[in-house]
């Protein structure tokens, strides 16, 4: 265990990427940079008093469970990418009772059975990359006025102007594209 912690400091280069997109609350898992599994997060760190590192990291420690020092609960399917913070599955007190926050103390949170199923994935020396982007886009002389949020190639159209607003976005960050750049974009489940 020691040499294969080691080795995920040393550098060794793996196939294996997660990206986790905080705006769009998504963990994108690659392999040989071809797009693997997908899985929405439950919770990260609060944006004022507990934020979420951003940045690029490496998984250097795997474990069926931690329980954390801070706050005192376990957090199951936890790897390590950065000084005490996990991606792991909703974490839960002594006594068995799931917690309900949002917000985690900076971890990445997933559903249980998402956090084993990358767990089982990820290896050692995975590397992640953690940051905060949104990209909306429209189809140029489109009249049907479509908006669409972009992640990892993938566009999902953005159904009602009530979700368009209820995920915090402006109007403003629309940009327009031709359709040859449109089409390039898988389509993926539409956001209601």
């Amino acid at each position: 265990m020691l040499g294969q912690t080691l080795s995920a400091f040393l550098g060794e280069e793996s196939p294996k990427l997660i990206k986790i997109n905080l705006a769009t609350l998504t963990l994108s898992a690659f392999e040989n940079d071809q797009l693997i599994k997908k899985y929405e997060l439950a919770g990260t760190g609060n944006p004022k008093n507990s934020p979420t590192p951003q940045g690029d990291f490496r998984i250097f420690q795997k474990k069926e469970k931690v329980l954390s020092s801070l706050s005192h609960v376990w957090m199951p399917w936890s790897l390590r990418f950065y000084k005490g913070y996990y991606i792991h599955g909703v974490p839960y007190f002594p006594s068995g009772q799931l917690v309900k926050s949002r917000y985690s103390l900076g971890c990445i949170r997933l559903l249980t059975t998402d956090a084993q199923d990358l767990y089982q994935w990820a290896s050692l020396g995975t590397k992640v990359e953690i940051y905060s982007e949104v990209k909306l886009i429209k189809k140029e002389g489109d009249g049907n006025y479509k908006v669409y949020r972009v992640d990892d190639n993938v566009k999902q159209w953005i159904k009602t102007p009530a979700a368009f607003e209820r995920l915090g976005y402006s109007w403003q960050q629309i940009d327009q594209v031709n359709a040859q750049e449109f089409d390039a974009y898988q389509l993926g489940a539409e956001i209601e």
